[in-house]
């Protein structure tokens, strides 16, 4: 079984229960909004308990 490399996704499935491929898609889009921000936010908008957007705000500092 292949160890998540991500502290945060180990922790998600502690439970032992993997995360199926849609969760697996979903938690490397917010992987790569997080990396993609330097200063900002990024805001997951949840339905029927599974993420439907993603938002990201980025603040340049001058």
């Amino acid at each position: 079984m292949n160890t998540p490399a991500s502290r945060w996704v180990r922790e998600l499935t502690a439970d032992g229960n993997a995360p199926t491929p849609a969760e697996e898609a979903v938690l490397g889009e917010v992987l790569l909004a997080i990396r993609r921000v330097r200063h900002g936010s990024v805001h997951l908008t949840l339905q029927d308990a599974k993420v439907v957007q993603i938002e990201t705000t980025e603040k340049k500092r001058l």
